[in-house]
């Protein structure tokens, strides 16, 4: 994929995919992988801030990642497709 310069939509939308991404791998893995959250955190290229503003500046003080109920809402029409496709594989398996 070519991104045309640093202001591109396309590149934008892409990085704050992966930093949300990046985010909350950090903050799941971190009661069991420590110090690798950690490791992660500190070299992260942003500051996250927490709640009240400030910036977390250890993996433990940011809080356990929210789910956000709009990307997991699907319209309807998308759930009948996708159940149809699976009744269609099923057949063939």
């Amino acid at each position: 994929m070519i991104f045309r310069g640093t202001t591109s939509h396309t590149r934008r939308s892409c990085q704050t995919v992966l930093a949300a991404h990046l985010l909350s791998i950090a903050r799941v893995i971190a009661p069991i992988l420590p110090h690798l959250a950690e490791d992660v955190w500190q070299n992260l290229p942003f500051q996250f801030t927490v709640q009240d503003g400030s910036a977390a500046k250890f993996v433990f003080e940011s809080k356990w990642p929210a789910t956000n109920e709009k990307w997991l809402a699907f319209p309807i029409e998308e759930i009948d497709f996708w159940g149809k496709i699976l009744e269609v594989i099923s057949h063939f398996t």
